[in-house]
């Protein structure tokens, strides 16, 4: 397939595999305060994921050579679970950077080159939205440099699909009976939606092949 630029940057697209995970991200992210703007209630958050994925599920035999539909399908699920986990104030905690200054630096000079009013450097909102997105990022290139390609390759937009039920129906479960996770943490499951979704759009724009730099 053709590889497909994000917005209006060049058409040969990212070289490396964390400049690809970066525009992912820059994505979805310029899309979470219109996700915000349909949930009104902390509850409604999950239902709005649980929307979100039951129509990508139905819709998984249809439209199969459509990858920037499917691209803009990731986009808003990652959005819409990004916005739940600030919705639920499971991300209230963040105050900078984490998982490597190599990675968040990059990530940084990297936002810095899209003019989008998330990342400006005169908004504490903004400066803290940067700050979580280059803390998923550094995450999801943590877990690639352990995992490689071939555990997404082989079963592609359906293997995703599946990994991303499962932790959806995690975060139910957990949400549901309340106490503390005797494993991972609310926030990582939201974390782990998130990254999935920008390994979707990373897989439907036929970036995923891509290496990592170091």
């Amino acid at each position: 397939m053709t590889i497909t630029a994000i917005g209006n940057k060049e058409p040969m697209g990212p070289v490396t595999w964390e400049d690809a995970a970066a525009a992912a991200m820059v994505q979805i992210f310029k899309k979470v305060d219109s996700a915000l703007q349909y949930s009104t209630e902390s509850a409604f958050s999950e239902e709005l994921i649980k929307i979100q994925f039951e129509g990508m599920y139905m819709n998984a035999q249809c439209f199969d050579s459509d990858y920037m539909y499917w691209a803009e399908e990731w986009r808003i699920l990652g959005a819409i679970a990004a916005a739940a986990g600030l919705k639920n104030l499971v991300f209230s905690s963040v105050t900078g950077p984490a998982g490597g200054a190599e990675i968040t630096g990059k990530f940084k000079i990297f936002a810095s080159t899209y003019p989008y009013p998330e990342f400006s450097e005169t908004s504490e909102k903004s400066k803290k939205m940067q700050d979580l997105c280059a803390q998923i990022l550094a995450t999801l290139c943590r877990k690639q440099n352990d995992y490689g390609h071939e555990n997404i390759a082989r079963f592609g937009r359906l293997g995703l699909l599946v990994r991303v039920h499962d932790k959806i129906a995690r975060l139910n479960n957990l949400i549901t009976k309340g106490g503390v996770p005797q494993n991972e943490s609310i926030e990582d499951t939201y974390v782990d939606i998130v990254g999935y979704s920008a390994i979707g759009m990373m897989v439907e724009r036929g970036w995923f092949g891509l290496q990592l730099s170091n």
